[in-house]
């Protein structure tokens, strides 16, 4: 969307309120960030309110511009938005943050959403980037800890699911993993994948071929304690024990359509398998394909391979 007269007020009005103001810990003037946030729904294809409550976001929370001003220039739509995005500063951190995840689980509209999403994006754009120069030490510019922001980024992430459409929640849920997530190699035989945010962690199996939870006891109490890898070398050999699956990934996504699932047969009996295969996928708990999709896939497979044996006959 191109800069229209409302936008270009906008941004007037949120330099001045920002002035003077610097980013947590740096010199960099605030401004930086609202203007971030504005580009980030412009970039989404958000609309003009959307783009003018972005710019003007932290107004209310932390600036003198009082509701009245807000609504008088820029209407109440863009007042609403700017409110369900700022925080009651005589709360304590903890209460703030479980009023934001609770309003925007339950509450929040689609543009709250986005207005939400998009403001934290810019600010795990900043974390990432500070955190790549300073280290833990970044975190002694917060009002809370690594563990604290862990789970209140952890959660929000978690709010915004239903934005999977959009790019900045993939861009979000990346930069979490990079700022947050530590991965560790494990198993006797290095067939183990773990990954830690301190809150939770989970491990992927080269035989099961997927994530499942492991409580933070066991985590603890893990023996030999697994060494530490990078997310590349972790997401490597997540894609190499795939790998071994190649033509059923695709029903980890498309586990109820049916003509996925009779195309996959059909792929498997191309290469040749015939219905022993399916004995060791079961023994290998399935792939980490759905019991039910496997099941499926089998019969199909079994349909087929009886059909072709008939006709060859």
């Amino acid at each position: 969307m191109a800069e229209t007269k409302k936008i270009h007020d906008a941004i007037i009005f949120a330099a001045k309120a920002h002035e003077g103001q610097r980013r947590k810990g740096t010199d960099i003037p605030y401004i930086t960030h609202p203007f971030e946030v504005a580009q980030i729904l412009m970039e989404a294809g958000c609309d003009e309110t959307l783009i003018i409550a972005g710019l003007l976001h932290d107004t209310l929370e932390d600036t003198e511009v009082t509701a009245a001003e807000i609504e008088e220039q820029f209407g109440p739509e863009v007042l609403a938005l700017v409110d369900s995005d700022s925080e009651d500063k005589s709360l304590s951190w903890e209460d703030r943050k479980k009023y934001t995840i609770e309003y925007l689980r339950d509450r929040a509209s689609l543009e709250e959403l986005l207005l939400a999403c998009a403001d934290k994006l810019a600010n795990m754009r900043s974390i990432k980037a500070d955190y790549m120069v300073l280290g833990d030490k970044v975190w002694d510019r917060f009002h809370r800890g690594k563990e604290q922001q862990s789970w209140y980024y952890s959660s929000l992430i978690d709010v915004f699911d239903g934005l999977s459409g959009y790019e900045m929640y993939w861009e979000i849920s990346n930069l979490y993993t990079d700022v947050f997530v530590s991965y560790y190699l494990g198993g006797e035989l290095g067939d183990r994948i773990y990954q830690s945010s301190g809150i939770e962690t989970y491990c992927y199996t080269e035989e099961e071929c997927r994530w499942t939870p492991v409580s933070t006891r066991a985590w603890k109490k893990l023996e030999p304690k697994p060494k530490v890898i990078s997310k590349k070398e972790a997401i490597a050999l997540e894609d190499a024990w795939r790998d071994q699956y190649p033509s059923l990934m695709c029903l980890v996504r498309h586990r109820h359509d049916t003509d996925v699932i009779v195309d996959c047969a059909k792929r498997l009996l191309d290469e040749g398998k015939d219905p022993s295969w399916f004995e060791g996928m079961w023994d290998n708990m399935g792939g980490g394909i759905p019991a039910d999709t496997l099941r499926a896939l089998e019969c199909a497979f079994v349909a087929l391979y009886t059909r072709n044996r008939g006709l060859s006959r």
